[in-house]
């Protein structure tokens, strides 16, 4: 039996941005404060949200959960309020962590079943991860003071022994019977390309190169078919890229669900900020852009 059942809504405004994670740092936990609901009904309520921002990517209740937003996606789920207590999740923590939900009971509280279900997705989460859940499984008030888990803000102690029943799972064996499409976490870090690149913001060759390692193509520094010393000007440009240069930039469009046309255009570069979670405007700024600066550092942590 799988640990949760996968119904991803489609991509929103409001819910599911379709933003990527940058990396998972934590796991956040949550209550959805809305007694007697189940995880079915919070999947109906996120597919169809219109007047908020808000989401998390698993409900879980009593005999089920569901999970609603891709892992390697960003949910709406931690970064309201000003208070960032976990410095691992700042600026924005939506960026860099999983949201758990649970549903709570008509008296406001958790079943224990509930309680036995997160523990289990948590202790895959973690492994999956390769989180510590004493010290990486956190609470959205532990993120923002709000007052979510309430049951778990009121009595920190039982939040506690959930992170202990998590850390007794984690070494007592297996924890995955998951079915689903995202690749496992040794399928993942087998696959990353870590670099070393100076975070300057400035679309050089040891940038290209980081990029057709993480693409795999070949890896020679040029992103066009003209000199070395005119790659800047040629990104800035948006011209046709040949050769060598065409076939990155196609994978590149590929990757991040562009059209492949070899062009280093505008539509491109929004389709790219877009992934990136940076502000989109079709747009390489110059000397140095926010947009570049965070493809360096995803190249970096080998999480492009």
């Amino acid at each position: 039996m799988s640990l949760w059942i996968e119904k991803i809504i489609p991509v929103n405004k409001y819910s599911r941005p379709g933003l990527k994670l940058y990396s998972v740092k934590k796991i956040v936990m949550h209550y959805t404060a809305n007694p007697g609901a189940s995880a079915y009904n919070h999947y109906l309520y996120f597919k169809n949200l219109k007047d908020r921002y808000a989401s998390a990517h698993i409900f879980v209740d009593k005999t089920e959960a569901y999970q609603i937003i891709p892992l390697n996606e960003v949910a709406y789920h931690a970064n309201d309020g000003s208070y960032r207590g976990v410095e691992e999740l700042k600026p924005n923590a939506n960026f860099r962590s999983i949201g758990v939900e649970l549903c709570i009971e008509k008296d406001g509280t958790f079943h224990p079943e509930t309680i036995k279900r997160a523990a289990q997705i948590v202790a895959y989460l973690c492994e999956k991860y390769q989180l510590n859940p004493i010290n990486d499984v956190v609470r959205h008030y532990d993120v923002t003071h709000k007052n979510c888990p309430a049951p778990w803000v009121k009595d920190e102690g039982a939040f506690t022994a959930f992170k202990n029943s998590v850390k007794l799972l984690l070494n007592g064996g297996k924890t995955t019977n998951v079915k689903t499409s995202t690749p496992s976490y040794k399928q993942q870090t087998q696959t990353k390309n870590k670099t070393n690149l100076t975070i300057d913001g400035k679309w050089g060759s040891e940038t290209t190169k980081a990029l057709q390692i993480a693409l795999g193509t070949p890896v020679d520094g040029v992103i066009s078919s003209q000199p070395k010393n005119d790659i800047t000007k040629a990104i800035y440009s948006g011209i046709t890229f040949g050769n060598k240069g065409s076939m990155v930039i196609r994978a590149l469009q590929k990757k991040i669900g562009a059209k492949v046309d070899g062009k280093l255009g505008p539509e491109t570069v929004r389709k790219l900020q877009k992934y990136l979670g940076t502000p989109i405007d079709g747009k390489i700024s110059r000397p140095e852009s926010l947009m570049v600066k965070e493809l360096q550092r995803r190249l970096n942590e080998g999480t492009f």
